[in-house]
């Protein structure tokens, strides 16, 4: 069993020069103010000291006081410099031995060999920062990383890697139009701690919550309900409390929408299939801007929801609620197209319970194979990529198959041999939404002839191509070769349409692209957008598709994203979706 391979992608030789600036000059009307932060990221929540004690956990989650600056027109937005943020990171750090340095603009982050992991950058002239690599692998303890991934990694031999290096391979992201005010002081980059989050939160996988009285560090809106209060009130108890007497604050309103858009203007990835050159503009010509700003919580609410309801995207919504801001926004509420095919969805799904006499499991998958009246076509269906996220048990691998789909296709396909006389498999992805990356790459190997099955992305920033490969050994004898596969045992195809979106959308369109399977039914649904996730001030989490994104090579050594989804070799009307004979006679012509 092999780790996956870190993109640390390249090395990071470039750290954007020093511009002079002649921008130095105090801040006038400027006020400081000291503030309580504490550290409730993951690594912390699971120290067993944490309990329901405000007075014990306030001592096991690291108060750092922090002195911030105020705008005197911005009184409930925490300033403060590049080398604070930077401090505040790497007060998160969990392994020994990872530095930093912060010069002001250039934030360096090293792992204990002292490498260069992650470089972040602002350069104030041209309004734009800079980020590259990857903290992960130098912040989180092996122990940490097993439990991350658990089965993940059984059976599989994953690598990742840059295949075409890009421009220089830095994201990149303006914030020229960035809604409140940014310094230089004495030439360090000053902004609203948001700003920070907006622009390497992700990234860092680090957030800050503001309560009036003290800042959580979290990449988990988990962690607000943790009381750290000396009343032993939570964070979210605390603004709530503010927000009956006060309302939200405009500065906030404001803070709010700034990072909104900045945010959608740099990460959103489907702006070249929208032909949208900016999402703030986008927004406020569907008169959503002034909406956002407004002082009644459900207008601000339903505006949150059409900003992305318009967009039509499955990948892109609100993740989080801001209850202690009066939100009243509905993940669940998207655009006109996103609904149609959630009512496709549970037609189908009414449908295939009907036609075969099952009902999906918590995980949507299939406790039996079906079979063709002649017995030579097996079917069984899975509705998302799954992994099990307990660390892996060799023990338990053949309990697996109820929780990881690499380990259920294996039972299926295993069972389908023990049949006997079996022809045609049919793998039902009709309904699946999507799930991990990973997992997908397994399952392309599986099911493949040579063993070995990868996707490749590309990021639309940097135009660099990662690929990421698979090899598994099913039968665990300790090579990755023909005979861990089935590709040469089934005549196999993919049962897609509309709803196999993202991963189920990367299934097909790699299965058509390899030729390691047919395609029936109907046109699947698109998603070539590896979906992001980020935090806004307000505690609201959003998801949305980021700028990498899905890709072929096409024959003229290009690459094409997959957003159109794949077309099928067959297509067959819905009413004979599960219609096993009537798909045998159709694959026998």
């Amino acid at each position: 069993m092999k780790r996956i391979t870190p993109i640390l992608g390249m090395t990071i030789a470039l750290l954007l020069s020093g511009c002079s600036c002649s921008l130095d000059f105090d801040l006038v009307g400027f006020k400081e103010v000291k503030r309580d932060v504490f550290n409730t990221t993951t690594s912390a929540l699971n120290n067993p000291a944490v309990s329901m004690d405000a007075a014990k956990n306030r001592e096991v989650l690291g108060k750092k006081e922090v002195t911030f600056k105020v705008h005197p027109d911005y009184q409930n937005v925490p300033y403060c410099d590049f080398s604070t943020y930077a401090s505040l990171v790497a007060n998160t750090f969990t392994v020994e031995g990872v530095t930093y340095e912060c010069d002001g603009k250039t934030f360096v982050i090293k792992n204990k060999a002292g490498q260069n992991m992650y470089v972040a950058r602002v350069d104030y002239d041209d309004k734009m920062v800079y980020f590259a690599g990857s903290v992960t692998y130098a912040t989180t303890t092996e122990e940490e990383v097993a439990s991350m991934y658990g089965a993940l990694l059984a059976d599989a031999d994953i690598e990742q890697k840059v295949i075409v290096e890009g421009v220089d391979n830095f994201t990149r992201a303006s914030f020229a139009s960035y809604d409140l005010p940014t310094y230089l002081l004495h030439g360090e980059f000053v902004a609203p701690l948001a700003f920070f989050d907006s622009a390497f939160g992700s990234s860092l996988s680090v957030y800050h919550f503001n309560d009036f009285k003290e800042i959580l560090q979290y990449n988990s809106i988990l962690s607000f309900v943790l009381p750290i209060s000396p009343e032993g009130k939570s964070a979210t108890q605390e603004v709530q409390a503010y927000y009956d007497e006060n309302g939200m604050p405009y500065d906030l309103r404001r803070l709010e929408k700034a990072s909104l858009y900045f945010v959608m203007d740099n990460y959103y990835g489907l702006q070249v299939h929208k032909h949208i050159s900016s999402m703030s503009g986008y927004f406020n010509n569907h008169g959503i801007g002034k909406d956002l700003l407004s002082d009644d919580e459900e207008t601000r609410s339903y505006a949150m929801q059409e900003a992305f309801a318009i967009l039509n995207d499955d990948h892109s919504g609100i993740s989080t609620m801001a209850p202690h801001w009066g939100d009243k926004a509905d993940y669940q509420h998207r655009g006109q197209l996103s609904q149609d095919r959630q009512m496709l969805k549970r037609s189908l799904v009414a449908q295939r319970s009907a036609a075969l006499g099952t009902t999906s499991t918590a995980y949507g998958i299939d406790e039996e194979v079906h079979y063709s009246t002649s017995g030579k076509t097996a079917y069984f269906y899975f509705d998302s990529f799954i992994f099990d996220t307990k660390p892996f048990d060799p023990t338990n691998r053949d309990n697996l198959w109820h929780t990881d789909s690499y380990f259920y296709f294996v039972h299926q396909l295993e069972a389908i041999k023990a049949h006997g006389g079996v022809e045609n498999v049919i793998i039902d992805d009709s309904c699946n939404g999507g799930g991990t990356v990973g997992v997908a790459v397994k399952l392309l190997a599986l099911l493949s002839k040579d063993n070995y099955g990868y996707d490749r992305t590309q990021n639309l920033q940097t135009g660099a191509i990662t690929e990421l490969s698979a090899r598994v050994d099913s039968n665990q004898d300790g090579k990755y070769d023909e005979d861990d596969v089935y590709g040469d045992d089934f005549n196999i195809s993919i049962l897609t349409g509309p709803n196999s979106f993202s991963c189920g959308n990367l299934l097909p369109v790699m299965c058509k692209y390899t030729g390691n399977a047919k395609l029936i039914g109907r046109k699947s649904g698109g998603g070539e957008c590896v979906v992001g996730s980020t935090y806004l001030p307000s505690g609201r989490g959003i998801q949305l598709s980021s700028l990498t994104r899905l890709v072929t090579l096409q024959e003229d050594g290009s690459y094409r994203g997959v957003e159109n989804g794949a077309s099928v070799d067959i297509e067959l009307n819905y009413a004979d979706f599960y219609n096993i004979d009537k798909i045998e006679t159709l694959l026998n012509q």
